[in-house]
């Protein structure tokens, strides 16, 4: 739903401050909720689980779009194999970890700080990449053009078509 939209918007940003942005709106939310969680029932917490899945929106897109930026064409092949395998080996962790801590009753304020200490060193880990990089490949399209012709080309494509259908 988000995708399109947030994939034409990077376009034309620092790929690493979109990152870094992403980040941080994810750890100032999980702050606010540590803070004010004996205010909030568990269907706050659900609701903080979406707004940070879609904030990997954002930092997804941004990473892969960095990769070849960063790494000579001739390791891309592994550097992305790598990149895959440690985003699905974390969140599959994440998957398993999280409700094993619950049920060792380790209190959420506990997890989510945990989830904080990630979230730091993976901003620790953007800040060593520079310069910062753009893509360069849509700097003289509007985001609005951008997002157009990533709809046109998603309801075009027939494997996207017979999913949204």
């Amino acid at each position: 739903l988000f995708s399109v939209p947030i994939g034409a918007w990077i376009e034309n940003k620092s790929l690493q401050k979109v990152m870094i942005y992403s980040d941080l709106l994810r750890i100032v939310a999980i702050i606010f909720f540590v803070i004010f969680n004996t205010y909030f029932s568990y269907h706050i917490a659900i609701i903080l689980m979406f707004y940070l899945g879609s904030m990997s929106v954002l930092f997804n897109p941004a990473n892969q779009s960095l990769l070849p930026h960063i790494i000579h064409p001739s390791d891309r092949a592994v550097a992305n194999s790598t990149l895959q395998m440690t985003n699905f080996t974390m969140g599959t962790l994440g998957l398993v970890i999280t409700p094993l801590l619950i049920s060792w009753q380790v209190s959420l304020n506990l997890i989510f700080i945990l989830a904080i200490i990630c979230l730091i060193f993976s901003l620790l880990g953007i800040l060593l990449i520079r310069p910062f990089y753009r893509n360069s490949l849509s700097q003289n399209k509007s985001s609005i053009r951008l997002i157009a012709e990533g709809f046109r080309f998603a309801f075009r494509h027939q494997t996207i078509r017979l999913v949204l259908s």
